[in-house]
């Protein structure tokens, strides 16, 4: 799975649920390094990234085998 072709950086924060300064501090990071990367951010920030994506949507399938309806 690889969102970076399809998505710029500011659509990967928003589908991953984080602003730049919540993403900043997982990374141990400083919001200023995050906001000089404009929408090249490098591999391991999309990564990431990706992986959080990833991870919102098992919580959201196993809510729903949780609770189905």
């Amino acid at each position: 799975m690889t969102f970076a072709e399809d998505y710029p950086f500011t659509d990967l924060l928003k589908k991953a649920g984080v602003n730049k300064a919540q993403l900043a501090r997982r990374l141990g990071i400083t919001p200023n390094a995050i906001s000089a990367w404009k929408e090249k951010p490098p591999k391991y920030a999309v990564a990431f990234l990706e992986v959080l994506i990833a991870f919102n949507e098992l919580k959201v399938d196993f809510i729903h085998l949780k609770n189905p309806q």
